[in-house]
């Protein structure tokens, strides 16, 4: 729409004048936060040197501040066991035929004129792409009934995607679904979101009850044709 065009040309020119002025301001492109470190350099020494060692694995904690050291093989073999399961990963190719279906989704886009030709070459994949990275972070908080063995917690994957094939279309799809989510009111971004929304019903809920649930494995199990049959949904009726 016209709205989300020019909703890009300004993010894409604020995005130019911030660099400009970064690289103007800041020859040796660091920023320094000013925080005096932590730990004093014996400690220092430590953590590089634990960091070097190639039979460990040190990774952030899923939902917490923390960082966990685990056995290497058994983060790999922990690693394995996800990738094999054959209902949610499969084996792919090279990726070239994927490169190839986005050059020709995005060269049907051109001829019909739906997307602006700078933002078609921004979307298109880049001649350097990277591979997609998996890794897991591990989940200390899960029971240890649930661990993948004693000393190896499970993990939540993740699959980095930055500079891949397709990582310009995913942040552009990012943009235009959060802006349409946005008016939905069964969607709340954060917890200040929430409590924003619970104040403003506070009357309404003096006879209510309130019940949490948790998903086991989200994202791995979400129904992609039906998630984007909703999407769909959503940018015709908001279009």
């Amino acid at each position: 729409t016209d709205t989300t065009r020019e909703n890009l040309r300004q993010i894409d020119e604020d995005t130019d004048k911030l660099i400009s002025k970064f690289s103007k301001s800041n020859k040796s492109n660091k920023i320094s936060s000013g925080n005096k470190p932590n730990i004093n350099d014996v400690e220092k020494e430590a953590f590089m040197s634990l960091k070097d060692t190639e039979s460990v694995i040190i990774r952030k904690a899923d939902k917490s501040n923390v960082f966990v050291i685990l056995d290497k093989k058994n983060y790999i073999d922990e690693c394995t066991q996800q990738l094999s399961n054959a209902n949610f990963y499969r084996k792919l190719n090279d990726g070239l035929d994927s490169a190839n279906n986005i050059k020709h989704i995005l060269s049907v886009c051109k001829i019909q004129g739906i997307f602006p030709d700078k933002l078609l070459n921004y979307l298109a994949p880049p001649p350097d792409a990277k591979d997609r990275r998996f890794y897991t972070l591990p989940k200390i908080h899960k029971p240890r009934a649930k661990w993948f063995n004693e000393n190896t917690p499970p993990g939540r994957p993740i699959v980095s995607d930055v500079g891949s094939i397709d990582n310009k279309i995913n942040v552009f799809l990012d943009f235009v679904l959060k802006n349409l989510l946005s008016g939905v009111p069964a969607v709340i971004r954060d917890s200040f979101d929430f409590i924003e929304k619970l104040s403003k019903s506070v009357e309404s809920l003096q006879n209510c009850l309130l019940i949490t649930g948790d998903v086991a494995s989200l994202y791995t199990n979400m129904d992609n044709s039906r998630s984007l049959k909703i999407a769909r949904s959503f940018l015709r009726k908001f279009q």
